[in-house]
C-alpha cells in the first residue's frame, strides 16, 4: 500500500468517527412526523398523542401525530415502510395487529419483518378471557370440564383475528370445542356476552373492567403468563391449565428500514424515558396495559418469534385470509 493510499485510509476513518455524532447531534432536524394507521379517536391513536406530547417536552424536538387510516392498518403502515428513513417519519401500531397483517392479508405492498427498523415496545397488557354469568363455571378447571362434556354446546364471541386465534389457541391446548360465532367488533362482541348471547370471549382489559367490576361477566383467566395488576385476584392460563401460554397485546414504534443506528437509539432512550412520566402511565392505565421498557433487538426477537407463532396458529385454525 502507497502512502497515499495510507493517508486517504486514515481520513476515511477519520470522518466516520465525526460523521455519526454529527448526525446524531443534528437529529431531529424538523418536527418527527408520528404515524398512526387508524382514525382519530381510538386507543392506539390517544396513546400516540400522549407518548408524543411527551417526547416533544422532554427533546424540544417537536412530534406531530399523522392518521393515515385505512385497509386495518395496511396503509399508513405502507406509508411509513416508503418514507425517508432518516428518522423524521415513525410508525406506532398495536404490535399484534402489526404482525397478523403479514399473516391475514394474502398479498402486502411491505413487510414487517424486511422492511422496518424496531424502535421499542413500550406497552404491554393480557387478554382476559370472559364468561356469561349463565355458564355454569367459575375457574378455568371447571370450564374446561363443562365444555368437554358438552362439545360445540357453548360458543365463542370472535370479534378480530387475533381474539379469534387466541381463543382457538386456549380450545386446542386444553382439548375442547367451542362454536365460532363472529361479532363486527369488540363493542358487539362483549354486549353479546353481556347479554348471554354468546357464553365466552376474549377480550381486551380496558372495555372489559366495567362489565367485570359490575359483575355482568365472570372473568376466568388472563393471557399473559403474569397476572394482571387490574385483577390480581385473576389467574392466567398458564397457571390453570396450558403451562406457558403467554399472548400479549402490545404496542410499539417502528421507523423505516434503513433509519441509522444512531437515531434509533435516540427515539429508543427518549421513548423509554418518556413511558415513566405519570401522564403516560395514567393514558396506557385506561387502556389496560402497562408502560415497559425495551431496546430494538428485544423488539426484533418479538416479532420473529409472534409471525412465526400466529402463522402456525393461522394454519392449524384454517384462519381466512384477506
Amino acid at each position: 500500500m502507497s502512502i497515499r493510499e495510507r493517508i486517504l485510509g486514515c481520513i476515511v476513518v477519520v470522518l466516520g468517527t465525526i460523521v455519526t455524532p454529527v448526525f446524531a447531534q443534528q437529529y431531529p432536524a424538523k418536527p418527527v412526523k408520528v404515524v398512526v394507521p387508524y382514525a382519530p379517536g381510538g386507543g392506539t391513536d390517544a396513546m400516540a398523542r400522549v407518548l408524543a406530547s411527551q417526547l416533544s417536552g422532554a427533546t424540544g424536538a417537536t412530534f406531530v401525530v399523522e392518521n393515515k387510516a385505512g385497509a386495518d392498518g395496511t396503509i399508513g403502515t405502507d406509508q411509513v415502510a416508503k418514507s425517508p428513513n432518516d428518522g423524521h417519519t415513525v410508525l406506532i401500531v398495536p404490535g399484534v395487529s402489526f404482525v397478523l397483517n403479514q399473516v391475514t392479508f394474502k398479498s402486502l405492498p411491505y413487510n414487517v419483518l424486511d422492511d422496518f427498523e424496531p424502535v421499542s415496545m413500550f406497552a404491554r397488557g393480557p387478554m382476559v378471557l370472559l364468561a356469561s354469568t349463565s355458564v355454569p363455571a367459575e375457574s378455568m378447571t371447571e370450564l374446561v370440564a363443562l365444555l368437554k362434556a358438552n362439545p360445540r354446546k357453548y360458543s365463542y364471541a370472535g370479534t378480530d383475528p387475533f381474539t379469534y386465534l387466541t381463543t382457538e389457541m386456549i380450545l386446542q391446548g386444553t382439548g375442547t370445542s367451542v362454536l365460532h360465532v363472529p361479532y363486527k367488533g369488540g363493542g358487539p362482541g362483549l354486549l353479546a356476552v353481556v347479554g348471554g348471547h354468546a357464553d365466552l370471549m376474549v377480550s381486551s382489559l380496558a372495555p372489559a373492567l366495567p362489565q367485570i367490576r359490575a359483575g355482568k361477566v365472570k372473568a376466568l383467566a388472563v393471557t399473559t403468563k403474569t397476572r394482571s395488576p387490574s385483577l390480581p385476584n385473576v389467574p392466567t392460563i398458564a397457571e390453570t391449565v396450558i403451562p406457558d401460554f403467554d399472548l400479549a397485546t402490545w404496542f410499539g414504534m417502528l421507523a423505516p428500514k434503513g433509519t441509522p443506528k444512531s437515531v434509533v437509539a435516540y427515539l429508543n432512550d427518549a421513548v423509554n424515558k418518556a413511558v415513566e412520566g405519570a401522564e403516560v402511565k395514567k393514558s396506557l392505565g385506561t387502556l389496560g396495559v402497562d408502560g415497559v421498557r425495551t431496546n430494538p433487538e428485544q423488539v426484533a426477537v418479538v416479532l420473529r418469534a409472534e409471525l412465526d407463532k400466529f402463522r402456525k396458529a393461522a394454519k392449524d385454525t384454517n384462519l381466512p385470509t384477506q
